[in-house]
């Protein structure tokens, strides 16, 4: 859904957001 679409543009700049979830 759209967090699956977050994820892929975090991917894409490079960003990791993992240690907020």
């Amino acid at each position: 859904g759209l967090k699956n679409r977050v994820e892929e543009l975090e991917k894409k700049l490079g960003i990791n957001n993992e240690k907020e979830e």
